[in-house]
């Protein structure tokens, strides 16, 4: 994963932002038309208590009338020609992080003060190679009642990556592997996992850590959340028909918890029962045209 091979995909990058001491890890954040919450993401990691890092921002479009002000901050900003998508964004970003460890973070979410000392400190075991953490609720709690995967529980364990917006892995992992793969939008963080645990012959080298927090909400609102019910069963379609055995490889870890997110109402109870009802008929919708 050479920083010469993502040279064409690139329009601007601004080197003279990052400090001159190798950091112990780097965060990589792509960014699709995030407005202000890319600036609320930056200025929450910079509260860490954990300060060993740098910020790679890989700007795929939209954020124009922000560029300055992303530009101000110590981080190496690196625009776009186009939208490539999260998982060749995060290519991008890794090929540039000067750091092992390799922090990925989705635009939209809040770092907890401690999010980068907990996935840090989950490399102190040699034989680690991936971790992911939790993600609580940001603003729309309605959501986190549709994603057990969110939060798997008070205790670390061996896991699977199902929730790529708080995730890292080793540079050398990603290089060795491949990174992600740039076809797919949903699921990529499994079939990621698939493929490490296949090449390193090691399931228990990724682990859940719960010490590792985001804040985030699944969903912006309705139509962002049907979207996804109806784009996941595809990718898993199309991920099956490379990988006939990856969900029963998922299967093998304990990917689901009880929500640790109660109704705060009894219209709350209801909306998730109508917004269950529709994710449920996006879903089967998906499903049939796969047939």
């Amino acid at each position: 994963m050479n920083p010469k091979d993502f040279k064409e995909y690139i329009a601007f990058e601004n080197e003279g932002r990052r400090t001159e001491s190798v950091p112990a890890a780097t965060v990589v954040i792509v960014t699709y038309n995030a407005g202000e919450a890319i600036l609320e993401l930056i200025d929450s990691l910079k509260r860490q208590t954990f300060s060993e890092f740098e910020i790679v921002v890989v700007d795929n479009g939209g954020n124009e009338q922000k560029v300055n002000q992303i530009m101000a901050e110590p981080l190496l900003y690196i625009s776009n020609k186009r939208n490539f998508g999260l998982s060749l964004g995060r290519n991008i970003g890794t090929a540039y992080a000067r750091a092992e460890i390799v922090i990925s973070l989705d635009d939209d979410c809040l770092a907890h003060k401690e999010l980068v000392g907990a996935h840090v400190r989950c490399y102190r075991d040699p034989l680690i190679l991936g971790a992911r953490g939790t993600a609580v609720p940001k603003k729309r709690p309605l959501f986190h009642h549709f994603q057990s995967h969110y939060y798997l529980g008070p205790t670390a364990k061996p896991t699977v990556i199902v929730l790529e917006g708080n995730s890292s892995f080793r540079k050398s992992v990603l290089s060795d592997v491949g990174g992600f793969n740039p076809e797919l939008f949903g699921a990529e963080g499994l079939e990621l996992s698939y493929r490490i645990v296949r090449k390193y012959k090691r399931p228990e080298a990724i682990i859940y850590t719960p010490e590792a927090i985001i804040f985030h909400d699944y969903s912006k609102g309705l139509l962002d959340y049907l979207e996804k019910c109806y784009r996941h069963p595809k990718m898993r379609h199309k991920l099956m028909q490379q990988y006939p055995h990856i969900m029963n490889f998922a299967k093998e870890y304990d990917l689901c918890s009880e929500s640790n997110h109660k109704f705060s109402s009894f219209y709350e109870k209801c909306a998730v029962k109508v917004v269950g009802l529709l994710g449920t008929a996006a879903e089967k919708l998906a499903k049939y045209e796969c047939r």
